[in-house]
């Protein structure tokens, strides 16, 4: 599949991912989107006045109302961020039932949405496709989980009568607006609010995706040969940061909305983190790279907090 599909189903189109990517879809492409979420609460309001948007809910999908005559792409963000384990077990009974679906019906490809924490933090980084699978605390149940949602994707879809693409997008953590528990923003909140950052170690090194910028790989990846597309891809950014840069970052684009002069403290202490992932081959595949580093990223998140007061 060449051609950019007609109509998209995206999955957990309520959250911060799945709605940046219905925005820009809206923008730059003329397909339509079919947005599932858990209830139509967590759909924006200018979802349900757009013609070109069709919302659905989880119920609505169990009886069976979803129009996949009409379904070329998935794009499956929905997944429960979380340790509990009753709540990952549904997201993986959704995942199972979706993808089949998806099947029966010949949808021409998914994008299942993964996650970076599959390696764990014993590994060191850069982490390619080919570093073993080995997730550690304190996201264990949710990296097995994710993990167990590739094998799921690529078992139902890998099958002799499957007429459906599938590829897995491992993710770097996301940061931008909308993720107002992320360290980028509680550094900038902290800076608008006049109250020191405050550090404990400060070497700890990050990875962080603009979910601008992931939203924007996923439409190049749908641009792409859906035969050319390979199991798994890493999928994140190229940028890695100490906390403590990220610190300085926000104190310096700060003095653009504040008069207060940031505080940065640090608490001398050996806390080791390391993360990141190889992303060559999915920049490879797609001809793409992020083009949003931590500067844009912490700016957009100031203009974000301006904005609303």
């Amino acid at each position: 599949m060449k051609k950019f599909p007609d109509t998209i189903l995206i999955t957990g189109a309520g959250g911060v991912l799945g709605r940046e990517l219905v925005d820009q879809l809206i923008k730059k492409e003329k397909c339509k989107i079919i947005a599932l979420e858990l209830s139509k609460e967590y759909l924006p309001a200018d979802f349900f006045h757009n013609e070109r948007i069709e919302c659905y809910d989880n119920q609505e999908w169990r009886e069976g109302k979803l129009p996949w005559n009409k379904i070329d792409m998935i794009v499956h963000c929905a997944f429960a961020r979380s340790s509990n384990g009753r709540l990952l077990a549904e997201s993986l009974e959704f995942t199972k039932a979706l993808f089949s679906e998806a099947v029966e019906n010949r949808v021409s490809a998914i994008i299942n949405i993964s996650s970076q924490s599959v390696y764990g933090r014993s590994q060191p980084p850069l982490w390619t496709e080919n570093t073993p699978v080995s997730p550690e605390p304190p996201d264990t149940f949710y990296a097995l989980a994710k993990y167990a949602s590739e094998l799921l994707a690529l078992s139902i879809c890998n099958t002799s009568n499957s007429k459906t693409a599938v590829t897995n997008l491992r993710l770097a953590s996301l940061s931008g607006r909308g993720m107002d528990e992320r360290l980028t923003s509680r550094f900038v909140r902290s800076a608008l609010e006049g109250e020191p950052i405050k550090l404990i170690g400060g070497q700890q090194t990050m990875a962080y995706m603009d979910v601008r910028d992931a939203a924007d790989g996923i439409i190049a990846l749908m641009s792409t040969d859906t035969a050319k597309w390979k199991d798994v891809y890493n999928f994140g950014n190229q940028f890695r940061y100490t906390i403590k840069e990220i610190a300085e970052i926000v104190a310096e684009v700060s003095k653009k909305y504040t008069d207060n002069p940031v505080k940065i403290e640090i608490e001398k202490k050996d806390v080791h983190l390391d993360t990141g992932m190889d992303s060559t081959l999915f920049y490879t595949d797609t001809n793409w790279t992020p083009k949003h580093d931590m500067e844009s990223m912490i700016d957009w998140i100031f203009s974000h907090y301006m904005e609303k007061g």
